[in-house]
């Protein structure tokens, strides 16, 4: 589709033509361009929260591209292109890696008595050291003065 506008100016008349792309092509370009940025940052993101990294950002942007309505406009117009519906699988991926890391991989799910005995053990020596009286910062008393600065 084509665009033609005229302008004025100064008495006399330009004809300005504006050639635009087919909107439904362009469409498509903005589709597969949305598309191919978000692979690409679900790719470095997969990378990254693999190492342990970037766990947090991964998980945000994930939320944020399941309730943004990204996945369901590609999925939609997935006749532009089939790889539309594997951003949905990547995005599951992804959400796998970081899995273990939002749960807290590293904590037992039973602790031994043993372990939870030592931890007991540890927080009766500090809440002890916490106890003890405190001694004055002053060896000597305090010196009351009255409103003149002289000594009671």
């Amino acid at each position: 589709m084509k665009m033609t506008a005229t302008v004025s100016e100064s008495g006399e008349f330009a004809k300005l033509r504006a050639i635009g792309q087919d909107v439904e092509l362009d469409f498509r370009v903005t589709l597969l361009s949305i598309h191919r940025e978000t692979e690409n940052y679900l790719e470095r993101l997969g990378r990254a929260a693999a190492e342990g990294v970037a766990v947090d950002e991964a998980n945000n942007f994930l939320r944020w591209l399941w309730f943004s309505g990204v996945l369901s406009l590609l999925e939609k117009n997935s006749l532009v292109s089939e790889k539309f519906l594997t951003l949905r699988s990547k995005a599951d991926g992804l959400q796998d890696i970081c899995k273990p890391y939002l749960q807290g991989r590293n904590v037992k799910l039973a602790p031994n008595q043993s372990l939870i005995d030592e931890v007991n053990d540890k927080v009766d020596a500090i809440l002890s050291i916490m106890a003890k009286n405190v001694t004055p910062p002053f060896p000597q008393p305090l010196k009351i003065l009255d409103v003149g600065g002289v000594e009671q």
